[in-house]
């Protein structure tokens, strides 16, 4: 099944559509809620071979503001509840300043008003690893992480 959440309607509008027009009819044990992200695991319970994908806002000031860092990462607890051995893929914004040759991101790199290593420390704490990070530059201003974690089965 499909289970998704979002703050706001209009976006869950737009995933059902989305939906759709790639899959066909959803299916009947999928659902769609408007929740806060770190309440998934109230809506859905605990499961297996789960897949979760967050993409959270990427505003200019979203790749420095605390809020988004802590939103995030009680997602990833959230997700950790419901399937300590799934997967996450997340797109995080931060900076276009940084330049790297060797497709290493910075650990000092700013991602959601953090330091790029205390989020992977904070992602480990909670059970998840990473696997893979690749940086792409969106504009100017603004580049992109893709992120997929690995959770580590239980909680350090």
């Amino acid at each position: 099944p499909v289970l998704a959440s979002d703050l706001d309607p209009e976006m869950i509008k737009g995933s059902k559509l989305n939906f759709e027009d790639v899959f066909g009819k959803i299916p009947a044990e999928s659902a769609f809620h408007q929740s806060d992200a770190s309440k998934i695991g109230d809506l859905w319970g605990e499961r297996e071979n789960a897949a979760f994908i967050f993409d959270p806002p990427y505003a200019r000031n979203s790749k420095t503001s605390s809020d988004a860092f802590e939103v995030f990462i009680s997602a990833c607890n959230a997700a950790s509840k419901i399937d300590p051995e799934g997967r996450i893929v997340t797109i995080l914004p931060t900076s276009s300043e940084y330049r790297f040759d060797d497709l290493e991101i910075p650990g000092d790199a700013e991602v959601l008003g953090r330091k790029w290593s205390d989020l992977i420390d904070e992602m480990e704490q909670i059970g998840w690893q990473i696997e893979l990070a690749i940086m792409t530059r969106v504009h100017r201003s603004l580049s992109r992480i893709i992120v997929r974690a690995v959770g580590h089965g239980t909680q350090k």
